[in-house]
């Protein structure tokens, strides 16, 4: 399981948990004895901390794991009238809760960037022995992989069958090299350019019969890759080894998109390396890559560091702190601290105090983050100087909305809602109402053939007048098929078969709700039972689960998946 999913499973467990206590306290501190008492009797509704889903109107306990069931709702969990984005809770609450809250200020001077990276080798000190004949490999002098070796170290013997050829060649040169040494010094450069030294050109022109040719190192450091073993063949210009010269190694960190254009060559950097905890080392930025990878979004900037006591070695993590330039004409920054945010991975909230001690108040607000300078986050967008977030208790908070329905770091706004003109605003609400009845009566096992003739009626006299090009598109691409539905629906007699039809209108409905948003507050539910277990949807006008799709039979069988509040 991926790091970032158990992040976000720890996270709603914990909310949750922290979300039942915080309603308990809410109760307790608010409400006596026999005003729950009381409340019982009035049928309140009660929900599991840990499966909102579960909804009931007594007191009990949860049928999935157990727990005791909490009341839901009342004045002091967050009502409608505060806004979807919008928590309240008591005073006391918030006490239990150990919320504290602190003033966004402003912070001057350069931004410091904690980055993370590794250790890699020079590439260019990276140098290769290779096989300048064909031949077999007859021995190696250096067998392993991280041997150290010196430039000038015999590596290894080759068996060259050319060099028997080579060496009568040579030969034959020397008898006319008194009258022509154009042809010995043609026959002595041919060796040459096969990476002979003259004194191997000379050992070969002195003595007899050879066939070996031996390889050295042409430069030191460690063997990085060791290419061929004993017996091996070997073409020409196979590389047999790979040595690296670690007296200077590279610092490459990772920075992600949103900062790239905040570094440039000559920035300072401090980083320390967990195997080596005692040791702090400073570089320079000396490269800042010019292309993002395709997986992480990030550039690589490289730091060059001297290594002479091999302290450093290719494959160490490294944490960084790096200088980050402001940009220009930008003086001053808002400054939080990094606990005050909640991070989904693609969205950053906060939440504002916006009520009073006595009274408090809770708005979410989603920020854009810069950088970061110790356990400060640099806030680009969202927030304004003087605004007063919550610093301590923030999952309190967000586990206090969700339980109370309302937006939350799990739960966004919609942003790519379509704007309706109000009187097609109002005409869609009044389908959504229609749609209810249908959905109400098929969940108490009623024919709902007269109701889906009037949501027919009601469709057919939808205007698309004043309707932008988006959203008469949608409303052309679902309308066709609403209309099937409901005709289908009320001719049918049968449960089963108006059913079948239900599913198809549900689908569109959600579609168009998907686009163009609503004034009133509506669930979407899911059984994974319906449709002969393939699991359906359908849209609810409350939160109590009444399935449509099984009516009586399975009337609670079924959860909420999402929720709309736009107002």
């Amino acid at each position: 399981m991926k790091k970032q999913n158990i992040k976000v499973i720890v996270y709603i467990a914990s909310a949750f948990l922290l979300g039942a206590i915080l309603s308990r306290a809410m109760i307790s501190s608010s409400t006596p004895e026999d005003e729950i008492s009381h409340q019982h009797e009035e049928g309140s509704e009660y929900t599991c901390s840990m499966h909102p889903q579960i909804r009931q109107e007594t007191p009990g306990s949860c049928p999935i794991c157990g727990m005791a069931l909490i009341p839901v709702g009342g004045q002091n969990q967050g009502t409608s009238s505060n806004g979807p984005l919008n928590i309240s809770l008591t005073a006391e609450a918030a006490a239990l809760a150990n919320i504290s809250t602190l003033e966004v200020g402003t912070e001057t001077g350069a931004v410091s960037k904690s980055l993370t990276g590794k250790i890699e080798a020079d590439e260019r000190a990276v140098r290769t022995a290779t096989a300048n004949f064909e031949g077999r490999v007859e021995e190696l002098f250096v067998a392993f992989t991280g041997q150290t070796v010196s430039k000038g170290q015999r590596l290894a013997t080759l068996y060259v069958p050319a060099l028997i050829s080579a060496k009568k060649e040579l030969e034959e040169a020397k008898k006319m090299q008194s009258s022509n040494p154009e042809i010995y010094q043609a026959a002595r450069q041919k060796l040459k350019n096969w990476q002979l030294s003259e004194k191997q050109i000379d050992r070969l022109e002195q003595e007899g019969y050879q066939a070996t040719f031996e390889v050295y190192a042409n430069s030191n450091g460690v063997v990085t890759e060791k290419k061929v073993a004993p017996g091996d063949y070997v073409s020409k210009g196979q590389v047999l080894y790979e040595i690296t010269d670690l007296t200077k190694v590279w610092a490459v960190l990772d920075v992600f998109e949103n900062d790239a254009q905040a570094f440039q060559e000559g920035d300072k950097i401090e980083f320390t390396i967990p195997s080596l905890p005692q040791e702090t080392f400073e570089a320079t930025v000396s490269f800042v890559g010019p292309v993002l990878t395709g997986n992480s979004r990030s550039i690589r900037v490289r730091a060059e560091l001297p290594n002479k006591d091999k302290l450093l070695k290719p494959g160490m993590f490294v944490n960084a702190t790096i200088a980050r330039k402001q940009r220009e004409k930008v003086e001053q920054y808002l400054s939080v601290p990094s606990s005050a945010i909640l991070w989904t991975g693609k969205r950053s909230v906060v939440y504002l105090a916006v009520g009073t001690a006595e009274d408090p108040v809770f708005e979410l607000r989603e920020v854009v983050l810069g950088s970061t300078s110790g356990d400060q986050q640099e806030v680009l967008k969202g927030l304004k100087d003087g605004d007063r977030i919550v610093s301590n208790g923030l999952f309190a908070v967000d586990a206090a909305a969700q339980l109370a329905g309302k937006y939350s770091m799990m739960k966004p706004p919609s942003s790519e809602l379509v704007a309706l003109p109000q009187e097609q605003k109002l005409a869609f609400d009044g389908l959504l109402e229609d749609y209810f009845t249908i959905k109400n009566k098929l969940a108490t096992d009623q024919s709902a053939s007269s109701e889906a003739k009037v949501m027919g009626a009601h469709l057919a006299a939808f205007a698309k007048d004043g309707m932008n090009e988006k959203a008469k598109k949608i409303w052309v691409e679902q309308a066709a098929a609403i209309q099937q539905a409901v005709e289908n629906i009320s001719a049918s007699s049968e449960l089963a078969k108006q059913r079948d039809d239900f599913y198809n209108l549900s689908t569109s409905m959600i579609e168009l709700l998907k686009t163009y948003g609503t004034s009133k507050e509506v669930y979407q539910d899911y059984c994974p039972m319906a449709d002969e277990d393939e699991g359906a949807f359908w849209l609810s006008e409350f939160k109590e689960i009444k399935n449509p799709y099984f009516g009586e039979s399975m009337l609670r069988c079924g959860e909420i998946k999402k929720s709309w509040l736009i107002d």
